[in-house]
């Protein structure tokens, strides 16, 4: 099974030991202890659900707290499923807490070094620091997007119990407890422990987009302010440390950009129950959200000042703006606040908040605003020579301002290039064009310039009296709600509309004339200006060859430049559809967002090709972007799989093209990849952490990579070598029956763990399904298959027919973030399958001729590439990444007793099609999902 992929590691420095900047010894004793303190944990936890066992009368379960003396054929009944699927989660705590302490004693003793890939080791040994290099840390916006993508298994109840199983643990942490305390420590432990056995393990029914848009807004809302708060704390002192700065001369505008997205209530790609007044909701629940966080924030700040007008005088400027503050007040002042000025001022900050219709004139309606009020009411208290307290007490909710905004999350609104054709060819019926018949059948020639002609009317194509219907009304009504969204907020809480399946530059001009019929496109004075970003998404690989191509025409079309400078991804809300303010300065370039998808790219061309053409589109479109003097900014859509784009994530960031974070970064975090990094507030502040700090400070390291000088041959030929390999099996003939019967897919395509449909169009080929059940089918079979099958026939060809550059690569590859990243991460994907499990699912296909030819094909690519990851690494994975070893494997046991049931129960419901079969099919799926740490 994959080990988990949250980039929490016990040896979160290196591979091996002994690597890196920490000393050997050191780094060797932190992990022997860590690996210690986990037996000693995992233990402690057994112990506890074996006395719940026995006293609610289930003993008989008990020799399956230790798997790895279990019986083989001990009996799997739905509650030894259950209770095997409870020790993985209680063992994944243990390891994510580990992680945390060993962090913390690293931290106390390596304070210069700290985090791998965190602040202290990304900025550790810069000389010269001065202004200029303190303002780059502001320069590259994060911006990290949680979608609903259907790949968290587990109820949310059972999220809930697990944020108290770990909080308890920490607290046994603390040395300075009594015994009294620990037994009650431990009563608290058994008590979770004892809830969440009597908790169902999967969900009756399907997640609706409602239950959906709580779960992520609960992160929004609950758990990320907290970790952004941490990460900040954390941030000030390394940089003290380091003698950059001191803590309280650090402002909220000193520290690192940071914004957060989501795409749930917004992406309608092959979604067909987001509608339009879904995305209303959306916005709407966001912004309620967002403006009850400021709330918090400023009642907050108004406890923390209770300054007597006696002690210090307000200055002049927050005098003045008291005077105006009380002309609009919507009630008398309390008299408790006539001596206290400075809790006045916050009182009435709170008066002014908005509300949904922003109807009042004395509300806020930009937070703008309320950041000039808050520096204000900053500068007045430093005037005072209140630096701490303004440090402590305003800073904080500048910070909370300026990354949640009055929309607390940038709503994409993602829809596929096809749907968006249908809608415009409506459109045109609508309208009574000729053209409208012929539209689909057109080259890309006749489209664009049918489209240039449209773009240079102002009159819609809709209008009273012409009824939409079909994908046209669905979209219109859909950008009917952003466009009054805009009009009423302005650009807070709006994210881009991305293009799903970009596949050449009509494709993102039909979105032009979409907007415009809802009055997202406006006159700018020169000319037509589009009031929100249009962000392309290329997936397979022939349109990621094709990008570059694709976005010098896009760049190059008038109303993309005169609308790229109102897209500054680092400004919130400058947008206002009645006032189009336009920079108008030579130094400042203009943003660009491409996102690039890995999951359609790998299962279209498994995975070197895959990854290999994501960084060389990225390469390409950086030179088309500095042709047309744009940044670009690249929004990777990663999956919690490494064939879908994971990996620890400072080695994906490293491993990226020099320069493609100059614009900074959005990527996606979904399913249960938000759970494990964002659910505990250590956890989260260290994932944040890397996440900026990797960014941000790629600059101050950059050095010119050999890749593109040295290897581009090599990894053309394995890419291509590769995918030949790869779309062969999936070409052999009946390899979709093979897939269907050897992988419990259709088990997982009646699952319910997500709103959204698991194939995009009903259909049951390969070609039509997502790519997440697709990669969740085989990593539940233990293949694992599209984190390594192509790779063997690549490597042993470049063994065979380029001997001197194999040698090379084996030579080498370490030097070259990429590759290392790379191999690496295949290396993981071939350790995490299992050929005996693999031969068990097989016999499953029912087509003896099928199973044995498709079978052998697979097995004789894991043993090739075996080989060739032998000859390139040399020495074993034991010795070389213990850690990730002994985490793969302390699962195997439990992991072969569920996919012996699983197998059992995938031939029983086939065969009858009973309904409670599929139910214990499900939390047999949902238990080994908790062993892996990892679905789709």
């Amino acid at each position: 099974m994959q080990a988990p992929v949250n980039d929490r590691e016990i040896s979160r420095a290196t591979d091996t030991p002994n690597a890196g900047n920490h000393s050997g010894n050191s780094a060797e004793r932190l992990l022997a202890e860590g690996f210690e303190k986990i037996d000693r944990d995992v233990a402690f936890l057994r112990n506890c659900l074996g006395e719940v066992l026995e006293e609610i009368g289930h003993e008989e379960l008990c020799p399956l707290l230790d798997p790895g003396t279990a019986p083989e054929d001990f009996p799997l009944d739905q509650r030894a499923i259950q209770l095997l699927s409870l020790s993985f989660q209680a063992l994944n705590l243990v390891e994510e807490n580990t992680a945390n302490q060993i962090q913390r004693r690293r931290l106390a003793s390596e304070k210069a070094q700290g985090l791998p890939g965190g602040w202290a080791s990304r900025l550790h040994g810069i000389e010269g620091v001065d202004q200029t290099i303190l303002g780059r840390l502001t320069k590259n916006p994060v911006e990290i997007v949680l979608t609903a993508h259907p790949t968290e298994c587990k109820k949310w109840s059972i999220l809930d119990q697990h944020r108290e199983l770990y909080l308890a643990l920490f607290q046994l942490e603390n040395p300075l407890y009594t015994d009294l305390e620990r037994r009650m420590f431990r009563e608290d432990i058994k008590d979770v422990l004892e809830r969440l056995w009597r908790t169902g393990e999967i969900p009756l029914s399907k997640p609706d987009i409602a239950a959906e848009r709580r779960s992520v807004l609960y992160y929004l809302r609950e758990k990320l302010p907290e970790a952004v708060a941490q990460h900040d704390r954390n941030f000030r002192e390394t940089l003290t440390e380091l003698g950059w700065a001191k803590s309280l001369e650090l402002r909220a505008e000193d520290l690192p950009k940071l914004r957060f997205g989501t795409w749930v209530g917004g992406d309608r790609d092959g979604h067909p129950f987001v509608t339009a007044d879904v995305t209303k909701n959306a916005f709407e629940e966001n912004f309620d959200a967002a403006v009850a966080l400021l709330r918090d924030s400023l009642e907050d700040v108004s406890a923390r000042l209770p300054l007597s007008r006696i002690a210090q005088e307000p200055s002049f400027t927050m005098a003045t703006r008291l005077d105006a503050f009380r002309s609009g007040a919507s009630a008398p002042v309390p008299t408790m606040l006539s001596e206290e000025p400075w809790r006045e001022y916050v009182w009435h900050m709170l008066d002014r908040l908005p509300d949904q219709q922003g109807s009042a004139n004395t509300r806020y309606r930009r937070a703008s605003e309320v950041r000039d009020d808050l520096d204000t009411l900053e500068l007045a208290l430093r005037e005072v020579r209140a630096d701490r307290i303004a440090a402590h007490s305003v800073g904080p909710a500048q910070r909370l301002l300026d990354v949640f905004g009055l929309g607390l999350a940038r709503l994409d609104i993602r829809q596929n290039s096809s749907f968006h054709e249908q809608a415009l060819v409506q459109l045109m019926e609508a309208a009574g064009l000729p053209e409208a018949s012929e539209f689909l059948n057109w080259d890309e020639t006749e489209k664009r310039a049918f489209l240039n002609r449209e773009l240079e009317s102002p009159r819609p194509l809709s209008g009273p009296g012409r009824a939409l219907t079909g994908e046209a009304a669905a979209t219109i009504d859909c950008l009917r709600v952003v466009a009054k969204r805009l009009r009423r907020h302005g650009r807070s809480g709006i994210g881009a509309l991305i293009v799903s399946m970009t596949r050449d530059v009509s494709d993102l001009l039909i979105v032009y004339i979409l907007c415009r019929e809802v009055g997202l496109v406006v006159n700018g004075g020169e000319g037509p200006v589009c009031l929100l970003p249009v962000s392309p998404l290329f997936e397979t690989r022939a349109d990621l060859e094709r990008s570059p191509e694709i976005m010098e025409a896009f760049l190059a079309h008038p109303i993309t430049q005169r609308s790229l400078p109102l897209h500054d991804p680092a400004v919130d809300d400058q947008i206002q559809p009645d006032h189009l303010d336009i920079p108008n300065d030579d130094a400042w370039s203009p943003v660009q967002q491409v996102m690039l998808g890995y999951s359609d790219s790998n299962k279209d061309c498994g995975i070197i090709a895959s990854q290999w053409m994501v960084r060389k589109a990225q390469v390409n479109l950086m030179e088309v972007s500095r042709r047309h003097g744009v940044t670009m900014q690249f929004f990777h859509g990663r999956g919690g799989t490494v064939s879908r784009g994971a990996g620890p994530t400072h080695r994906f960031l490293d491993a990226l093209p020099p320069g493609s974070l100059s614009g900074g970064i959005r990527l996606t975090e979904q399913g249960e990849i938000i759970a494990q990094k964002y659910s505990n507030a250590l956890t989260a502040s260290h994932n944040l952490e890397l996440l900026m700090a990797g960014t941000v400070a790629s600059g101050f390291h950059e050095s010119p990579t050999t890749l593109e000088s040295e290897w581009s041959d090599t990894l053309d030929f394995l890419a291509e070598k590769s995918q030949e390999a790869y779309r062969s099996l999936l070409e052999t003939p009946h390899f979709a029956e093979f897939h269907r019967a050897a992988t419990p897919i259709d088990v997982l395509q009646n699952s319910r763990i997500g709103s959204r449909p698991a194939a995009r169009t009903g259909k049951k080929g390969i070609k039509d399904m997502r790519a997440i059940p697709w990669v969740f089918g085989w990593n539940q079979a233990r293949f694992y298959l599209t984190g390594w099958y192509g790779a063997g026939s690549a490597l042993e060809a470049l063994a065979t027919e380029r001997p001197e550059a194999f040698q090379k690569l084996a030579d080498d590859f370490r030097s070259e973030p990429f590759l290392h990243y790379l191999i690496y991460n295949m290396e993981s994907s071939l350790e995490s399958a299992d050929t005996s499990i693999m031969r068990a699912y097989a016999e499953l296909v029912p087509d003896a001729k099928v199973r044995k030819s498709t079978l052998e094909r697979i097995l004789e690519e894991f043993d090739t590439t075996q080989r060739a990851m032998q000859r390139l690494l040399k020495t074993p994975m034991k010795t070389r990444r213990p850690r990730f070893f002994r985490t793969l494997h302390a699962r195997d046991a439990g992991l072969k007793l569920l996919h012996r049931r699983q197998i059992e129960l995938l031939r029983q419901w086939r065969e009858a099609e009973d309904d409670s079969l599929l139910t214990e099919a499900l939390v047999v799926v949902n238990a080994i999902a908790s062993g892996q740490r990892t679905t789709g």
